[in-house]
């Protein structure tokens, strides 16, 4: 089992491989996948259009939706747009279990999982079997440090956002070493101009 973030440049939030949800109004559905794209579903009663067809199918599964993508991937939500269960092409699944903001994920193994995360969908804490982390952030919602404790071993990467300019990019990660070993810098549009690692990469 799996649990990773993904950096969304265009809102500077990092959000997890679980956070794909629907937001629900009158007359449309939005799709928002874990990775920030967004589909969009125009809603007639229990049809759903979407807006273009070439993003998938999304129906009503009882009280619940069920969204299929083109490639036979399946996401589960409940009523309130949160997602309860994933599946890949294979059929292997993983469920999602709700309650505030607490999330508990169950493979078909009886593997599980918990973690909890805020109202943008950033991860908090996590608790697997061996692993405890927690996850930090600054008045700006921006993710600045990741600890992690396995085998009783405790070990923090941190996250800088330096450019003054664009406060919610990130310029730079320093490892569990305390090495700086990444660094990016944007020019005058935002657009990424450098990358630079450790090693000169």
């Amino acid at each position: 089992m799996v649990f990773s973030r993904q950096y969304n440049s265009l809102d500077g939030y990092w959000r997890h491989n679980y956070s794909t949800r629907l937001n629900i109004a009158s007359g449309t559905i939005k799709l928002i996948r874990a990775d920030g794209h967004e589909a969009l579903f125009s809603l007639s009663g229990t049809t759903t259009t979407a807006q273009p067809p070439e993003l998938g199918r999304l129906v009503q599964n009882g009280t619940g939706w069920l969204y299929t993508t083109t490639d036979q991937e399946q996401f589960e939500f409940d009523g309130q747009g949160r997602l309860t269960r994933h599946s890949n092409r294979e059929g292997q699944a993983h469920r999602l279990t709700h309650s505030s903001s607490t999330v508990t994920v169950q493979d078909d193994y009886g593997n599980s999982f918990v973690f909890t995360q805020d109202d943008r969908y950033q991860p908090l804490s996590i608790e697997a079997p061996g692993l405890t982390g927690s996850y930090q952030y600054d008045t700006l919602a921006r993710l600045t440090g990741v600890t992690r404790t396995r085998s009783g071993v405790t070990e923090q990467r941190l996250y800088h956002y330096g450019d003054s300019r664009y406060p919610r990019f990130l310029t730079g990660i320093t490892d569990e070493r305390g090495i700086r070993y990444a660094t990016w810098t944007y020019d005058d549009q935002g657009r990424a101009i450098s990358s630079e690692h450790a090693n000169g990469a």
